[in-house]
C-alpha cells in the first residue's frame, strides 16, 4: 500500500490554513489522526511516532472501523500503562462507490 503521511497540527484561532481539496477514487481511504496518535509514549519515553503508525495501517483490515480498532489498539498497547498526555482520534474515511 502506498500512504502519504502528514504531520498534524493543532489549530490555533491566530493561523491562517490552506484549503485543499481533492476527490476520493473508488476504493480509496483517508485516515486523519491527532498528534495524540503519534505523540503516545511507552515506559521509556519513546513516541509512537509516524513509522509504527504506518505499520499499523500496512496490516489489510475489511472495513474502515476495523482499521480505526486496530490503530487505536497498537497505540494503546504501546502506551501500556502511561497515561495519555493528549487525546487520540482516529477517524477513517472511504469511498465505496
Amino acid at each position: 500500500r502506498n500512504y502519504t503521511l502528514l504531520l498534524v497540527m493543532g489549530i490555533e484561532q491566530e493561523e491562517e490554513y490552506n484549503c485543499v481539496e481533492g476527490k476520493l477514487a473508488v476504493g480509496d481511504e483517508m485516515v486523519l489522526f491527532t498528534d495524540g496518535v503519534v505523540e503516545s509514549m511507552n515506559d521509556e519515553g519513546k513516541m509512537f511516532g509516524l513509522e509504527k503508525l504506518q505499520k499499523s495501517m500496512d496490516h489489510f483490515e475489511k472495513d474502515a472501523l476495523t482499521r480505526v480498532h486496530r490503530i487505536i489498539g497498537d497505540v494503546l498497547k504501546y502506551r501500556n500503562v502511561n497515561q495519555a498526555l493528549d487525546d487520540i482520534t482516529v477517524v477513517s474515511v472511504s469511498r465505496l462507490n
